[in-house]
């Protein structure tokens, strides 16, 4: 098994960590986010040059479901849109009429999708901050949201709701879990792999069968409000409260929202063992910083995830207290990751 059951005394959600067990049993036939060949080299994400070729992202994923093909409709419409006419000015839906973050779940055949998309417009192997807001024309999360504002979850629900497309409706809905992860080293083609791989026998051991949805920060918050597309130096937090509200996404309850809506958090543990180059940044304290900028490249070691500070708060708020852990994964590499933890 490629999974690491955490659970909690208390009404939190389960954490399963995901995507290392693959790397440290050498199966280069699946696309996971640090892939160890038969030559012993590490490949960087989305490097498949060593992989057969796939049919598709989703591996059991029905490509031709007609859920799939309704939301790559609505993901092409955004992008005819945007080649079309003007962005939004503002997000076409204030705070307040936006879907809840808790109900911004995407489902398996969403993600489907989006692999779709990407293998059709390239960009498929791409980082995830690249995918956000590379230099793809009209297929960046971005650029795919100038015409709603919206996170792109919402985008796709507003498209589906306005053509009539229920199934792509469907696709997007509340969240039963919560994807963490690192943008830097995890490309789109390993995320989607990594999401399918925990959440496809997840959904066959649910009594009654269902489907899952999974919260995907790049997917289900409005990139563009972060990254501050809408702001303007005339409106500030004291002289216009309200427009300046209306430019910034809702980072004070989207994350909170989100968590309190799933019951299963599934936690990127890719690379467990091998080491990749630091982004180039410099030191948040200007007492280390005072000593000398970071080493370039500055070489680290284990899961990218737990080097992040979002991932590391994602993880304290689902994992409560005095935590039980149940071991479904290799051994070494769950040593490797607890002694990486310890270190830090």
């Amino acid at each position: 098994s490629r999974v690491e059951t955490v659970t909690s005394s208390r009404s939190a959600p389960t954490v399963t960590a995901v995507g290392g067990a693959s790397a440290l049993r050498c199966e280069p036939w699946r696309p996971w986010g640090c892939t160890r060949p038969g030559d012993g080299s590490w490949h960087h994400p989305g490097d498949r040059s060593f992989l057969p070729q796939m049919g598709s992202i989703c591996s059991t994923t029905d490509t031709n479901d007609p859920a799939v093909q309704e939301v790559l409709l609505a993901l092409e419409t955004l992008r005819t849109e945007v080649r079309t006419s003007s962005p939004a000015a503002l997000p076409i839906k204030p705070h307040d009429l936006r879907l809840p973050s808790g109900e911004r779940g995407v489902s398996l055949a969403f993600l489907a999708a989006i692999g779709l998309f990407y293998e059709r417009h390239g960009g498929v192997s791409l980082a995830m901050g690249d995918i956000c807001k590379g230099e793809g024309e009209h297929v960046t999360v971005c650029a795919l949201t100038l015409s709603t504002g919206l996170s792109l979850a919402e985008s796709v629900a507003h498209v589906a709701e306005r053509d009539g497309l229920l199934l792509a409706r469907g696709a997007v809905s509340r969240a039963r879990g919560f994807f963490s992860y690192s943008w830097t080293g995890t490309a789109l083609v390993d995320m989607l792999a990594a999401i399918e791989d925990v959440v496809r026998p997840l959904e066959a051991l649910s009594v009654g069968g269902g489907e899952r949805h999974v919260w995907v920060d790049m997917f289900c918050a409005s990139q563009n409000l972060l990254a501050g597309v809408y702001r303007s130096p005339s409106v500030t937090k004291e002289s216009d409260p309200a427009g300046y509200l209306a430019r910034k996404e809702d980072t004070d309850r989207i994350f909170d929202d989100a968590l309190e809506a799933v019951s299963e958090v599934y936690f990127y543990c890719s690379p467990l063992v091998g080491e990749w180059d630091a982004p180039p940044h410099p030191f948040l304290s200007p007492q280390r910083d005072a000593k000398g900028a970071p080493a370039q490249p500055w070489v680290r070691r284990g899961a990218a995830a737990i080097t992040r500070a979002w991932c590391l708060f994602e993880l304290s708020v689902s994992a409560g207290e005095e935590v039980q852990a149940a071991r479904r994964s290799e051994p070494r590499g769950l040593q490797g990751l607890r002694r990486d933890a310890e270190q830090r």
